[in-house]
Parts: C-alpha cells; sequence; structure tokens
C-alpha cells in the first residue's frame, strides 16, 4: 500500500517538472531582461535615422517693416506755410519762409526733443521796419520704418511762441526828418503743432525726411490768423537703426 502511494506521488512530481519546462518554452513572452529605448525602436520600425538631422538651425531673417526705430537725431529745417501777411495786415507783404531746427532722442519708437523755428519775410513791403513771427517748444511722438530705408513719424509740438510787427509812419514823421515807427502788434500765444514726416535714409547717419504739420496758437488777443498749414524739408544726422 506504502510503494503504491509512493509511486503515485513519484509520477506526480515528473509530471509538474516537465509541465513547468513547456511554460518556460512558449513563444511570445518578451524577456523582460532586455533593455530597449522606445524612441529607439520606434526610428528602427519607422526607417528614420536620427543623424539626419545633424544640419544647423537657421534663424528666420529679422523684419524689415514696421519696425520702431531707435537713435539719436538732428539737424536743420525749411518750411513754407499757408500764413498770408496781408491777412494780418494789408500793408504787409512779402514773401515768408520758416527756417529751424529740431534734435530728438527715439527709443523704441518713442521721440523726446525739442524744436524751434522763426519766419524770415522777403520783399517785405516798404511800411514796415519789422516782422517777426517764431515758436517753439517740446517735441514727442512715434516713428517707425515702412520698409527700410523708408521711415514714418508722427510728432507733437507743445510750447510757446510771440509774433511783433513794427509799422513805419512817414505820415508822422518829424520834422527832424527822422520816420516814427508804430507797434502794430506784439503777442504771444502758446502753440501746438501736430505733424507727420516720411524719412529716406540712404546711409546709418543721414535722413532725409519731408513733413507737414499744422500750427495752432492757443491764447493770446486775435491769434485765430495765425493758424496754419507748414510743409518742409528736414536734413537729420545722427545714429541709430
Amino acid at each position: 500500500m506504502i510503494a503504491r502511494y509512493l509511486a503515485c506521488l513519484l509520477m506526480l512530481v515528473v509530471l509538474s517538472v516537465k509541465a513547468y519546462g513547456q511554460i518556460g518554452d512558449t513563444p511570445g513572452i518578451p524577456d523582460t531582461n532586455q533593455t530597449v529605448r522606445p524612441d529607439t525602436a520606434f526610428e528602427n520600425d519607422m526607417g528614420y535615422d536620427r543623424s539626419d538631422t545633424s544640419e544647423d538651425y537657421v534663424e528666420p531673417p529679422a523684419p524689415t517693416s514696421f519696425v520702431s526705430r531707435s537713435g539719436v537725431y538732428g539737424g536743420p529745417t525749411v518750411e513754407f506755410n499757408t500764413l498770408d501777411p496781408t491777412k494780418l495786415d494789408p500793408d504787409l507783404s512779402g514773401d515768408m519762409v520758416i527756417y529751424g531746427g529740431q534734435g530728438f532722442i527715439s527709443i523704441n519708437g518713442w521721440v523726446l526733443g525739442g524744436a524751434a523755428f522763426g519766419a524770415t519775410l522777403y520783399d517785405i513791403s516798404p511800411k514796415y521796419d519789422e516782422f517777426a513771427f517764431s515758436y517753439g517748444g517740446f517735441m514727442t511722438g512715434y516713428g517707425f520704418y515702412i520698409v527700410k530705408p523708408l521711415s514714418l513719424q508722427m510728432d507733437l509740438l507743445i510750447g510757446g511762441g510771440g509774433i511783433k510787427m513794427v509799422k513805419n509812419r512817414p505820415d508822422l514823421s518829424l520834422t527832424t526828418g527822422k520816420t516814427i515807427q508804430e507797434l502794430y502788434r506784439d503777442e504771444g500765444f502758446m502753440v501746438l503743432r501736430p505733424g507727420i514726416s516720411l524719412g529716406y535714409a540712404p546711409l546709418p547717419f543721414f535722413d532725409f525726411r519731408v513733413g507737414a504739420n499744422y500750427i495752432y496758437p492757443v491764447g493770446g488777443e486775435r491769434v485765430s490768423d495765425l493758424k496754419n498749414l507748414a510743409f518742409g524739408l528736414q536734413l537729420m544726422i545722427g545714429f541709430g537703426g
């Protein structure tokens, strides 16, 4: 009886060992001891070779349009305006030209500076001894490149000015022969002058501009007749970009 029990037990052990060996040889079970890089395996499956990306990265070119300006500029200006001298006084005549200058610093497009202008009346009427019209002040604005080297600038001048008109009065001459002079007008005012200009810079330190401005005096007794539109040329020298 005991011998039969031992024989059955031995047969059961042999069958268990044989079954375990068949499980170890079963196909389709991956070997967990092997290390595989997921990205490498994917590349190999897709036929992609990482070595093909050895070319240097090339940055796209910087934009050349609608870029803010920066730099320091200054220079003379000459302007012609729509101010009619005869509207100031029927006895006044001549050709008016306004000369001036401006200087400013531009930081990321924002303009900070100043400007001053004065009028010269050519072929002035002999009935007048002196005519002076000038203004100036603080200037601010914004400028940018439309397409290099063309630029656009919008600015505003805030300041003050004055006008002085002295007439000759030969009809009131003294017996000594000296001509009496009459102070016809002497007036100060505040001024606002919005403007816009288009520039061309053939060289980094040279900027040739054409502009239009509207002179709007404020205050004074009768400054409404001084409102005028001016067109001018500007020769700016400096450095920036």
